[in-house]
């Protein structure tokens, strides 16, 4: 279901300007769906490969990186730089920036933020 989705974007050439409708109410839609079919696979998924370290990062960071990522570093980064007009050399550059920045100050919410509530949360409040 998931690639039938993207191959028929792409054959009809649906973009999300044009076609808000659709990616609102049925593609967004689509894809959750598929991701919650997903978790069951991935929940008895005993990994232990290469790219073991930046999964078990992302799993452990991923609400500091949704808390950092739009709100602060990408609104911030529109607002110093004017990338409409940059070459896509530095438009490389701008995402690789955003992604350095969002992984330091997301590991920064994360080790003096997220992590005292949860020691606390599990020192005081007993499962």
């Amino acid at each position: 279901m998931f690639f039938s989705l993207h191959i028929i974007i792409y054959l009809l050439n649906l973009t999300p300007e044009s076609y808000r409708f659709f990616y609102v109410f049925v593609y967004l839609q689509v894809i959750t769906v598929n991701l919650t079919m997903f978790f069951p696979y991935l929940y008895h998924l005993n990994y232990n490969g290469l790219f073991l370290k930046p999964i078990e990062f992302l799993s452990v960071h991923s609400y500091s990186i949704y808390l950092i990522n739009y709100s602060i570093v990408l609104l911030n980064i529109q607002k110093v730089f004017n990338i409409e007009n940059f070459s896509v050399f530095q438009k490389t550059g701008i995402v690789f920036l955003f992604l350095i920045i969002t992984s330091f100050l997301s590991i920064l919410l994360y080790k003096f933020f997220e992590l005292p509530i949860l020691k606390y949360r599990d020192r005081n409040f007993k499962r």
